[in-house]
């Protein structure tokens, strides 16, 4: 199957799927309760946020879509 085939549902579980992980991935990094972990890390978890939003508002503009 070629990328240019995979239908829209697909591709939006897809988005779901990256969303969860990113989103477990944040929640590790705050369990560790540190200051300085967070500052290290501190752009790579707000460009996972600002892609997370981004993938939300698309999920969003599909489902309001739908008939």
């Amino acid at each position: 199957m070629r990328a240019t085939e995979i239908d829209d549902f697909t591709i939006n579980k897809t988005h779901c799927d990256w969303i969860i992980k990113q989103a477990q991935e944040l929640k590790a990094l705050l369990s560790y309760k540190s200051e300085s972990m967070i500052h290290n890390n501190r752009i790579r978890a707000l460009t996972d946020i600002q892609t997370m939003e981004d993938s939300l508002s698309e999920l969003k503009l599909y489902i309001e879509q739908l008939k």
